[in-house]
């Protein structure tokens, strides 16, 4: 998603009863744009361990990302003395 677009949907604000509210910080917890800032995040955090791990899943340690909705769990696995 392109960076004006997020930053714009992020101070759009609300309206309620015909009147707008503006957004001061953050976003509420569950709002509609929750998963979209979840994807984004852990698409960057897994381009990172790709760049950082290279060979994790070719060597003694294994690494694995593993992502449901806006959850993630990150596993490593090292053989002793290696």
């Amino acid at each position: 998603m392109d960076k004006a677009i997020l930053q714009k949907w992020l101070k759009a604000g609300y309206v309620y009863q015909n009147e707008l509210f503006p957004s001061h910080a953050g976003t509420p917890q569950g709002g509609i744009i929750s998963p979209v800032l979840a994807n984004m995040t852990l698409d960057g955090l897994e381009a990172m361990l790709a760049e950082t791990f290279p060979n994790a899943k070719c060597t003694a340690r294994k690494m694995q990302l593993l992502r449901y909705a806006d959850d993630f769990i990150i596993t490593f696995e090292r053989v002793a003395g290696k």
